[in-house]
């Protein structure tokens, strides 16, 4: 497995996009905003000089590791083909050899969501320009009532891979009013970043939370999820966002 992983911009704002970067109190949030900082910094530097980079993976080199880094081309070689002629003679002069991929970034950087046009594979979808069709889950009343939000509200953009964003406005009150159109069973779940979990009739969840995004500060947001098949009492996947 070659140490060298080449990151683009898209990459670095595809993962703005996933939970680590922006839910307060994730495990990997700090060192995940760190690396992301690291990367537009280096595609980015302060003289102003556009420069390709890549990510090079932790490696042994003489007995020692070599912690994962990231590097660029000298001032005045942005284009690709110098970066990977400098990064090629720096990978010749470490050697191949016993290559680790224990270092923290290492197993980081491979889970880096990168999701490709049409909405399939990990991260972001940003060749994606509508909605997902989803399962229709109906009520006693015969209606969907997360559909119903859906048809009411403005679809944003595919927060990630399988998640769309919708834009509803009205703050508390209006949040407050749809939780209770999505018929909640009473049951609820705290986490412990004291989001508020509530059951829904038909199976789902919908998860009460003040927003952390970058550019949606403080608004209130309504996150629907669907049961993951999984033994965990509260697993499920998230498929709508809801920003109020």
């Amino acid at each position: 497995m070659s140490r060298i992983v080449r990151i683009t911009e898209s990459d670095l704002r595809g993962a703005i996009a996933d939970e680590r970067y922006w839910r307060v109190g994730h495990p990997e949030r700090s060192a995940f905003q760190s690396w992301v900082g690291q990367g537009f910094r280096a595609l980015n530097p302060s003289d102003g000089e556009a420069r390709s980079s890549v990510w090079v993976r932790a490696y042994m080199r003489e007995g020692h590791m070599v912690s994962a880094h990231w590097r660029r081309a000298p001032a005045g070689h942005a284009q690709e083909r110098s970066d990977l002629a400098a990064t090629s003679s720096f990978v010749e002069r470490a050697g191949d050899t016993n290559l680790h991929l224990a270092n923290w970034w290492s197993s980081l950087i491979a889970r880096i969501p990168r999701g490709p046009a049409g909405g399939r594979g990990g991260g972001a979808s940003r060749g994606r320009t509508a909605p997902l069709p989803r399962e229709r889950r109906v009520g006693a009343d015969g209606r969907d009532a997360v559909q119903d939000l859906r048809d009411e509200s403005r679809w944003s953009r595919p927060l990630r891979r399988d998640v769309d964003q919708w834009e509803r406005g009205g703050g508390e009150a209006r949040r407050a009013a749809d939780l209770q159109r999505l018929r909640p069973t009473g049951e609820t779940n705290v986490t412990p970043t004291r989001d508020v979990v509530h059951r829904l009739q038909d199976g789902r969840t919908a998860t009460t939370r003040p927003s952390t995004s970058p550019g949606y500060e403080g608004r209130p947001t309504l996150e629907i999820g669907s049961p993951d098949g999984s033994a965990r009492a509260w697993g499920s996947i998230i498929t709508d966002k809801f920003r109020y």
